[in-house]
């Protein structure tokens, strides 16, 4: 069982507070983020989307958590899916760069 099912009954498990990216499913709530894909989980607590950088490319978005816990998500997706991802990311307050299919150079990290 995955674990975005496993917490259904809570915020970050109601529907409403996840977004679908191909085979992903992401969760933010109170500064929770949780990813799941199919290989992986992924969960950040205390997570300040002002401290999170969304850069979105032509056929993937790349959540940048360098800032906090030095790591970077790349997940590919569809142009509508893309699409509905920057809306969401904007409603929950980060940062983002770029527009869904748009060819993105991300700054070198430092």
């Amino acid at each position: 069982m995955r674990l975005l099912d496993q917490l259904s009954k809570t915020r970050l498990g109601h529907g409403d507070h996840q977004l679908h990216l191909a085979d992903a499913r992401l969760a933010f709530v109170d500064g929770v983020l949780v990813v799941e894909q199919a290989s992986l989980t992924h969960v950040t607590a205390g997570l300040q989307p002002e401290d999170t950088s969304i850069v979105f490319h032509r056929d993937h978005v790349l959540i940048d958590l360098w800032k906090t816990i030095r790591t970077t998500i790349r997940i590919s997706a569809t142009a509508h899916e893309l699409a509905a991802a920057h809306g969401y990311f904007l409603a929950h307050g980060f940062a983002v760069q770029g527009a869904p299919g748009a060819t993105v150079t991300p700054p070198l990290l430092s």
